[in-house]
């Protein structure tokens, strides 16, 4: 088997502001509505569902494979860039690679993990340029595989976590 290299996240949104769509359930038709047009737009998993028209879809996780064999040929429509770090999802997202656990990768081809796929949405957003990102229905509740992580992510980060619900990190560009 050939693996292919990983691919190049652009700067495609240079000192904007992106907002991270999670899919808890603070996450609201009408804040999403809101974001269109005001701010570029990660949607995150199922959070495509509410924002179609996001310019960019990113989805891995303990799921990720089954994730994409049943949305992926369903986001025919989707124009925007799509990311993953799962390779047998490389047939509807671009993959990058896995460069570790905690922290920010600066690396345009690889993510942190962050322990879950809100946190790598993340530092996707770092990857595009995002000055200001912007975290809606990142709620950090106990989900099917245990707790989530964006608590402990942006606890090893930050040091602190106040309110993960609509959580707003200025990011030196």
């Amino acid at each position: 088997m050939v693996t292919q290299p990983y691919a190049t996240v652009p700067r495609s949104f240079p000192g904007e502001t992106i907002v991270c769509l999670g899919s808890g359930p603070s996450l609201t038709a009408d804040d999403v509505a809101y974001c269109r047009g005001r701010a570029r737009v990660i949607a995150v998993k199922d959070a495509i569902t509410m924002a179609p028209w996001a310019d960019v879809l990113y989805a891995c996780g303990l799921d990720v494979s089954g994730w994409w064999r049943h949305m992926g040929p369903r986001l025919t429509d989707f124009a925007g860039l799509r990311y993953t770090l799962d390779r047998a999802a490389a047939s509807w997202a671009q993959v990058l690679e896995l460069t570790g656990e905690t922290g920010i990768e600066t690396t345009p081809t690889g993510l942190r993990s962050g322990y879950n796929s809100g946190a790598q949405a993340i530092n996707l957003a770092v990857h595009l340029g995002a000055r200001t990102i912007v975290l809606l229905g990142y709620d950090c509740q106990k989900s099917p595989h245990g707790p989530l992580c964006v608590r402990r992510w942006y606890t090893l980060i930050h040091g602190s976590l106040h309110s993960a619900t609509r959580l707003a990190a200025r990011i030196a560009a």
